[in-house]
């Protein structure tokens, strides 16, 4: 994995993009069980080149990440005025988060949506949707054989609720 800064990230992301690249992205926390290292990290992996980067930082990239993730998800991913009756997540993804309390100011917790061609992914040809509750240090993991779009929207406006 190629180590680069924010900012390059951000026109790398534009480029992949602009060349209908395949790729995705994650936000790593310091005690994330993907991160490699005690540091803030947003990787990028473009599939189609086979290529992945990282910038380390002190602070999540949270701005970043609202503003990539309508461009692999679509413009409606994080907006808030679409209501759960447009996507309706699954009894699985609502009583997780109704379980770990995500939605109490404070509670710490993070996602990852793992595609199939994801370096990450260790279930294959599955989706994975990983969650994260670094409070209760608890782990779930739910399979799908399609990208779970409606519970993806759902954890992904809460997640950024504070950043969009």
């Amino acid at each position: 994995m190629q180590e680069i800064t924010v900012d390059s990230l951000k026109i790398l992301a534009s480029e992949i993009t602009q060349a209908s690249h395949k790729w995705h992205f994650h936000i790593l926390t310091p005690a994330c069980k993907l991160n490699e290292k005690p540091r803030h990290a947003f990787v990028l992996e473009d599939v189609t080149a086979g290529q992945s980067y990282v910038s380390y930082s002190d602070q999540p990239e949270k701005s970043l990440a609202v503003e990539l993730a309508p461009l692999i998800s679509g413009p409606k991913i994080l907006d808030q005025t679409t209501t759960d009756a447009d996507y309706k997540p699954s009894q699985e993804t609502a009583d997780m988060l109704k379980q770990s309390g995500t939605n109490i100011a404070g509670t710490e917790w993070h996602h990852h949506m793992l595609f199939p061609d994801c370096r990450y992914n260790h279930h294959a040809p599955k989706y994975v949707l990983l969650f994260e509750d670094t409070t209760l240090n608890e782990n779930i993991e739910m399979f799908s054989d399609a990208e779970p779009t409606s519970d993806l929207r759902k954890l992904e406006t809460d997640f950024y609720a504070s950043e969009s």
